[in-house]
């Protein structure tokens, strides 16, 4: 049986691993400039990003990382999903679905009318999964990302 409940300050040890376990899995550690520091002040002094952890019995077996924005068109708030993972061992028991469940549900409790998150082009299990509950990639829109060196070099501009 799967429960699902908000982390706790002396779980960040445990988070910050399984964050490592899937930069591994989609071969990004070298991007990983993630610590534990970090985490603490994001996740319990600022607020501004939410984690639940996933577990199984006594066991932590992922997590979920998710924070709310606002959508200009509709008005509403939207449930942004960062990260979903479920460890190696416990994927295909049903846990993912029961995830995005559970998140359709918080999202909609907050008042938000969409979820929106992002899929690696090449993790195309990840891709049917989403599809399967009824997700729509979006085509027409493209992520673009302005990164720390080119956000410092645009604030330096006279």
């Amino acid at each position: 049986m799967l429960n699902i409940r908000p982390i706790e300050k002396k779980e960040v040890s445990i988070l910050y691993d399984l964050i490592y376990e899937m930069a591994s899995f989609e071969k990004l550690t070298n991007e990983l400039t993630l610590t534990k520091e970090k985490l603490n002040k994001y996740l319990f002094e600022n607020k501004v990003v939410s984690v639940d952890l996933l577990r199984e019995e006594d066991k932590i077996i992922g997590y979920l990382m998710y924070y709310y924005t606002f959508s200009s068109f509709t008005g509403t708030p939207s449930l942004y999903l960062e990260d979903i993972y479920v460890r190696n061992e416990y994927r295909h028991l049903g846990y993912g679905t029961y995830c995005f469940k559970y998140l359709a549900k918080k999202t909609l409790a907050f008042g938000a009318e969409r979820m929106d998150f992002v899929c690696l082009d090449w993790n195309k299990n990840a891709q049917n999964f989403y599809q399967k509950m009824g997700a729509k990639g979006h085509s027409e829109w493209l992520l673009e990302r302005l990164d720390l060196n080119s956000l410092t070099k645009l604030a330096e501009e006279k």
